[in-house]
């Protein structure tokens, strides 16, 4: 059975050991990506892949539970994860190097972000620090230079000798970096 349900683990430089996130798509009409959350909005996590069950299981009723959330529990698999890491995507920026898998990273995590702030109106506030304006030209430059034209490219695009420089303020992107991931973590509760 298929349950659109998914491990993220999230490494940060905030954190000194990467937290587990639980993230879905719904089964609402829109099919929206949300994360277990608990009924205060929080974001639920473990500490490791073998606590997330117990961690569920005693949590339960303090959980916004969701229809697939029992069957993903049963045939959940422990080893799968789907990695996040901005503490890899930071050192990059305080780097200056802008390289694909560091420029994506970012805007994955803007979009995991975004899949937060529009899962629950009460979240809506927290758009501004995604529509920050650094973040969000690292994320357009990321779908302008990068994703579309792979997509559409393919082989082409592996071909290219280089990239369109991106040229941002990085001391103004690492603030809006920063205050991205404190906000995001700001809301997950261990």
């Amino acid at each position: 059975m298929e349950t659109d349900t998914w491990i993220i683990e999230y490494r940060s430089p905030n954190l000194e050991a990467p937290l587990f996130l639980i993230w879905y798509t719904d089964t609402d009409n829109n099919r929206t990506d949300k994360f277990l959350t608990y009924k205060t909005g929080e974001i639920f996590s473990a500490s490791s892949l073998a606590a997330i069950k117990a961690g569920i299981a005693t949590n339960f009723e303090d959980l916004k539970e969701y229809d697939n959330l029992i069957p993903w529990l049963n045939e959940q698999d422990d080893s799968e994860t789907t990695l996040y890491d901005m503490e890899f995507a930071y050192q990059g920026i305080l780097a200056e190097d802008f390289s694909i898998p560091v420029v994506e990273g970012i805007a994955k995590f803007v979009n995991l972000f975004g899949d937060y702030v529009h899962q629950d109106e009460a979240n809506i506030q927290l758009r501004r620090f995604m529509e920050d304006r650094y973040v969000k030209e690292v994320w357009e430059y990321y779908y302008d230079v990068i994703f579309w034209p792979r997509f559409t490219e393919g082989n082409r695009f592996d071909l290219w000798d280089e990239l369109p420089a991106l040229e941002i303020d990085t001391i103004k992107l690492v603030e809006g970096i920063e205050l991205l991931m404190k906000t995001f973590e700001d809301n997950i509760r261990l």
